[in-house]
Parts: C-alpha cells; structure tokens; sequence
C-alpha cells in the first residue's frame, strides 16, 4: 500500500489542481494566492501528508519550489521563512487539514458501500424470513417489500456515496518510491488519531 495523501497535487496537472479538489475553493486564502503554482507550492510545504513534511523549513522550501514548478521573484524571502499575509494564511489553513477524519470519513463511506454491495450481490437470500410452525420445519420466504424497498434506497444514495468518495474527502493513496515512505500502520493510526 502506499502513502495517504490530501489534496495530492501529484495525481493532476496543475491546470486541473482547483477542478481535482473543489473543496479548496472553500479556503479564501487559496483563492487569495497568485495561481495554481503557488497553491501547489503551499501544499508541499505545508500538507500534513505532503512527503517533504518532515524536512527542515528552508530546505522544505526550496522542495516545494522544485516540485511545483512555482518561481516567484521573492523565492529567498520564502526559503528564509519571510511570507507575506497572503502565503501565511494559506499555510496556516494547509497546515491545519486534518487527515485524520479525512481519512476515517472516506473509510467510513468506503464500508457502507461495500456494505450495499453484499447486500445487492446475495440479492432476494439477504431478506429470507424463516418462520418455525409448532414443531415442523421451518419455513422461509423472500420478504419482497423490504427487498424492494432497500434496493430502490440503495440505487437512490449510491450517486451521493460516489460523489462522497471522489470530492468530499480529498484522500489519495500514492505508491511512493523513495524507500522508507511506505504507509506503516504507525502512519495509518497517526492519521486515524489526529
């Protein structure tokens, strides 16, 4: 398995970033930011779940800057640390995503959705009422309203649950290959607990 991501840049092209994720369009300091790069630059900087997140704050920087292809005129002022009012805020924001009930809510919506599943796959069996008559066997029928019922509600809420899963979460898995940056069950309880 890979590594848990949030907002991952790196499954888009910058172009598409802003279109991928429309939830950052909630954040106004993103939208506050001069372009898609710069957002980019911020993620990487500052994501909990970005894969620089652990190095120094210089050196973070000037990652950042590697990988998002962001080249501002004021690049020292940020690799030392100096942002103006429009970057602090953005980072603040980014840094303040919280991956963990990212997580569990996409884990959340994932089992209800394999639970519809097996409900559909074993079909009319799932709704099976056994009734015992005084000592004879048991009789089983097909509770066809319920079945009815609950697979018209499943066809009903499976849209939102997919839409649910591919927008309202934001969560990626990525399949690192820098050695060491496998997603550990420490880091899955990191994010569980957060």
């Amino acid at each position: 398995m890979g590594k848990l991501r949030v907002f991952d840049p790196e499954v888009c092209k910058p172009e598409d970033y802003k279109l991928k994720y429309p939830e950052l369009k909630r954040y106004k300091s993103f939208e506050n930011l001069p372009g898609v790069r710069a957002l980019i630059w911020v993620w990487y900087y500052a994501n909990p779940t970005s894969p620089i997140r652990d190095k120094p704050k210089g050196e973070r920087a000037k990652e950042a800057f590697k990988r998002s292809g962001y080249n501002p005129s004021f690049k020292q002022e940020m690799i030392e640390g100096k942002f103006n009012d429009d970057f602090a805020l953005a980072i603040e924001d980014m840094s303040n995503i919280d991956p963990g009930s990212r997580y569990r809510g996409y884990k959340m919506i994932n089992k209800i959705l394999n639970e519809y599943e097996n409900i559909i796959n074993e079909g009319r069996d799932a709704f099976k009422v056994i009734h015992k008559k005084e000592g004879k066997e048991e009789v089983s029928e097909v509770d066809t309203q319920k079945y009815v019922n609950t697979s018209a509600k499943i066809a009903e809420v499976i849209p939102s649950l997919v839409k649910s899963l591919e927008e309202g979460f934001a969560v990626t898995v990525k399949e690192d290959e820098e050695e060491g940056d496998d997603f550990t069950q420490f880091d899955e309880e990191y994010f569980k607990n957060k």
